[in-house]
């Protein structure tokens, strides 16, 4: 897998095959990728043309198929799930497929051949594509539900269409307009993320989820082919437990069942572990870290409950120095790189693996965990956190863009210019304006308005990168995105999907062992209620015993074969110790942030900027995730700024 580009009429249809061939080396990070293209018939001569550019042979790689009866050119990046009855049905019209297994564009194009537009709400999975019918002389964009592949597009001053699945490869054409959007940067800077279609570059949007763009005699129309509702049905949480339950197993074996060898990025958590509770198929699974530790430790566990193979892959200290620069390619700079935890060890996985999936994302759904919740606390004791049912209407100004990763709080206001702060704050009260106004109607209430975000705009959140990294490299899939998984999360009730009780009651009719296995979180099997994990660590700790996780932690350390000094006891690093202590990392903060080429002097005042970065060297300031937001940043505008 790898992405797709293309570029359509204007007045130098010439020049677009040569324009096509540089965004595709854009797209290419892999030594084995390659790049088919296709350009229109007729006069003027390339008057579309297109590419897809992929790192295997496997069916699913991007890469241009043509109706032979139709002439229909179309291109699909990702992967369309669930469709062997719509096949039938298209096989009994006429529709032909071949005697060897059916490619997912193959299916696309004969669904498109029948039904035309009305063919994309039929289509289920993780995908965008590229549609050029000659029939209506047009080209088409296509997103999933979600915009889980994001699609960016511009137009030109001779009204041609250029699109990419990287901003970067956009912007190999001269007449795109570089431009900076003040108003994105400082978003991104602020919630680590930029909201609705825009980007950093005035010339370049992002294709909406679940939408059709239209390309026809020069002009672009945008129109939705499904709507984003919620709509709460009753039901217990047992009901539901048993829906959630049978839903993965079909959304699991869907991502498993076409003869893939699949590899399955396990930690000591709970998201992942679903995934392996519900897989019929065997997975390999694969943990990385600094060291073996107690996370590596539960996640072998685990993996040794259904018999899998388990893979340790310890991590380079230079790795996410390494990566940073192609983290921020393919997160087109609106990503923090951090996130990116896979990249340095795709080739190691690609060597034994076709495919590979996660558990990333599903918290969100079915867990609540970006939901408006509030802690509870009785004596002393953490009972666990609560859905916040006070919560109002009233409040979604207030806190729609306060949550776990606003910069807001940490430092980031104080680096800007008073003039930068001014337009900040006015595009804060605009984004949340236009949230509110994007989630009316289609949300049961507050907290789905609240939770809107980051469902709709998927691929906008921070660290989406995690996804985003992989896809040059390899087939990579998620179960987020079938639409049976969709579906069950719109129409659950708020209280149902928040916190573990829904999930663990699931995951425990699908495989009771799997459930039950002690967690790297606390070291107790999750089903112990957080109340008395707090009380029996209180207890340990009266006695001057450490906790149950901090024991099995020292345990794992003293097994290890390397010395953990310094470094993470569970598969995450510490970020901040790294900056200080990471010669390569520290270099590139420094060297980076220093620069007004990456970073403006008309936005950030460079004084506060390096007082920061020397607070933080210094051990007197955390601001790991500030320096990693900027270092995103200024990379990518030191790059491709104008």
């Amino acid at each position: 897998m790898a992405g797709i580009a293309g570029a359509a009429a204007g007045g130098h249809p010439a020049e677009h095959a040569g324009l096509v061939a540089r965004m595709a080396q854009r797209l290419a990070y892999h030594a084995g990728s390659r790049a088919e293209h296709w350009q229109s018939a007729g006069e003027p001569a390339g008057q579309v043309a297109v590419c897809g550019v992929r790192t295997s042979e496997t069916a699913d790689s991007p890469r241009p198929i043509v109706g032979d009866r139709t002439g229909v050119c179309l291109v699909l990046f990702g992967e369309c799930v669930g469709y062997e009855d719509e096949r039938r049905q298209l096989e009994r019209r006429g529709h032909a497929f071949g005697d060897g297994a059916c490619s997912d564009a193959l299916f696309c194009l004969r669904l498109y051949e029948e039904h035309g537009r009305d063919a994309f709400a039929r289509l289920s999975g993780s995908f965008c594509l590229v549609i050029h019918d000659p029939r209506t002389r047009e080209l088409l964009l296509v997103s999933d539900r979600l915009g889980s592949r994001p699609l960016f597009y511009g137009t030109t001053a001779d009204a041609a269409l250029v699109f990419a699945t990287q901003v970067s490869a956009v912007l190999e054409s001269a007449q795109i307009a570089r431009s900076l959007d003040r108003g994105a940067i400082l978003e991104f800077c602020a919630n680590q993320r930029v909201f609705g279609t825009k980007t950093y570059h005035q010339g370049v949007g992002i294709l909406p989820p679940a939408t059709v763009l239209r390309y026809h005699d020069g002009r672009v129309t945008l129109e939705p082919y499904w709507q984003l509702q919620y709509r709460p049905q009753p039901g217990s949480i047992e009901d539901y437990a048993d829906e959630l339950a049978s839903t993965m197993r079909r959304a699991v074996r869907r991502i498993t069942d076409k003869g893939r060898r699949t590899a399955l990025l396990l930690s000591g958590g709970l998201d992942a572990r679903m995934i392996l509770a519900a897989s019929e198929a065997e997975l390999s699974c694969y943990t990385f870290g600094d060291y073996e530790n107690f996370e590596t430790e539960v996640a072998r566990r685990v993996t040794g409950l259904k018999g899998n193979a388990f893979h340790f892959l310890q991590r380079d200290p230079d790795q996410y120095a390494a990566m940073v620069d192609t983290a921020v390619e393919v997160g087109s700079g609106m990503h923090p790189f951090n996130h990116a935890h896979a990249l340095g060890f795709i080739d190691r996985i690609r060597g034994d693996c076709d495919a590979i999936t996660h558990g990333y994302g599903t918290e969100i759904l079915f867990r609540g965990t970006s939901l408006p919740r509030r802690k509870r606390r009785l004596l002393g004791i953490d009972l666990g956190p609560q859905l916040d049912d006070g919560f109002r209407d009233a409040d979604l100004p207030r806190r729609l863009l306060d949550r776990g990763y606003s910069l807001t709080g940490k430092g980031m206001l104080e680096l800007l210019t008073p003039a930068a702060r001014q337009t900040l704050e006015d595009r804060r009260a605009a984004t949340t304006r236009d949230l509110i106004e994007a989630a009316r109607g289609h949300t049961a209430g507050p907290h789905d308005a609240f939770l809107w975000p980051d469902i709709y705009y998927r691929s906008r959140f921070p660290s989406f990168v995690f996804e985003l990294s992989m896809r040059p490299f390899i087939a990579e899939r998620s179960i987020d995105f079938d639409n049976e998984i969709i579906d069950l999360h719109l129409r659950m009730p708020v209280q149902v999907r928040c916190g573990n009780a829904l999930w663990l009651r699931a995951m425990e009719r699908l495989d009771r062992r799997v459930a039950h296995a002690v967690t790297a979180n606390t070291g107790y099997s999750p089903f112990t209620p957080p109340a008395l994990v707090s009380a029996l660590d209180r207890a340990r700790s009266a006695i001057g015993l450490p906790s149950r996780r901090e024991s099995s932690m020292r345990a794992a350390q003293s097994a290890s074969s390397r010395s953990a000094d310094g470094l993470s006891p569970i598969s995450w690093p510490r970020f901040d110790n790294m900056i200080r202590e990471n010669p390569a990392m520290r270099a590139m903060i420094v060297e980076t942030l220093h620069d007004p080429a990456a970073l403006s002097p008309e936005i950030f005042d460079p004084a506060k900027v390096d007082r920061l970065v020397g607070d933080h060297l210094a051990g007197r300031v955390h601001a790991r995730d500030v320096l990693f937001a900027l270092l995103t940043l200024g990379r990518w505008c030191r790059k491709y700024a104008a």
